[in-house]
């Protein structure tokens, strides 16, 4: 479903049900494993792959079988281990590999992709309708931002690119989501932050030009958030069905400032 004008991207929660695979092992090549009843120093640190982070030793200790995240007198949370970086929901923390960096999620319905903080020279996305199945989306593209015209394609150095969203993907129930980074044979590949979305409708923009020339303000007309798939909210769409025949929920208008309008408009 395409949505024109101003969006929102709802994020979808990464879970382990959602990771089927990454070509970053846990732990990964620098990472330990906490064993229990272990001896630490200060400054130690260690992954549990159950909670996929790093926790450093603040207090030395030997024998204990306290897990460390249930053990804050003796460790601290520092962070996600790198497998798990990259879903954090921020970008100071990112997953990083060599020449190729590779993930695999079945997440449910979504019908965006966000991505931020990429290193490498090419981006892979694909979406099958469930696993190993039919592929009903792909996009491949090198990791270098679009020239706005002909001279600057001519002349301008190339900017690498380091987000990239993706947007009206057809929602499936079993959907399979792809994404592969690479680069150069010993060059760096990593992701900031992943997320899967549901892209949904903010409002409709109106404008009057006569208006706008008078004022310099600008109508926006508000509605509902749209249903991000048919099948999502079937007693929603039947009620705004129901309103657009009986005019029962007339939308509401309102007038801002012009310089004031920090919305993102669709391409």
């Amino acid at each position: 479903m395409s949505i024109n004008g101003p969006f929102i991207l709802a994020p979808v929660e990464i879970t382990d049900a959602v990771l089927d695979s990454s070509t970053v092992a846990e732990p990964a090549a620098g990472e330990t494993a906490w064993v229990s009843a272990g001896t630490y120093a200060v400054g130690d640190q260690r992954i549990r792959a159950t909670t996929h982070r790093i926790y450093s030793c603040i207090l030395a200790h030997t024998g204990i079988t306290t897990l460390p995240e249930d053990d804050l007198t003796r460790w601290k949370d520092i962070g996600p281990d790198l497998r798990w970086a990259m879903f954090d929901g921020t970008v100071s923390t990112d997953t990083t590999a060599t020449a190729t960096l590779t993930v695999v999620l079945s997440p449910g319905f979504f019908n965006a992709i966000a991505l931020y903080k990429l290193t490498g020279s090419h981006i892979t996305v694909t979406v099958k309708d469930e696993p190993g199945g039919t592929t009903i989306y792909t996009y491949d593209d090198d990791l270098y931002e679009p020239f706005p015209d002909w001279y600057e394609w001519l002349f301008a150095p190339y900017r690498d690119r380091d987000r990239l969203i993706l947007r009206d993907i057809v929602p499936y129930m079993d959907a399979e989501l792809t994404i592969t980074v690479t680069a150069a044979p010993a060059a760096a590949v990593g992701i900031g932050m992943a997320r899967d979305h549901l892209a949904q409708g903010l409002c409709r923009l109106a404008v009057n030009p006569v208006d706008l020339r008078r004022t310099g303000r600008v109508e926006v007309e508000y509605r509902p958030l749209r249903c991000p798939h048919p099948l999502a909210d079937r007693r929603g769409a039947l009620r705004r069905r129901h309103a657009a025949r009986t005019g029962s929920s007339p939308a509401r208008t309102s007038v801002l400032p012009l310089p004031s309008l920090a919305v993102q408009r669709s391409r």
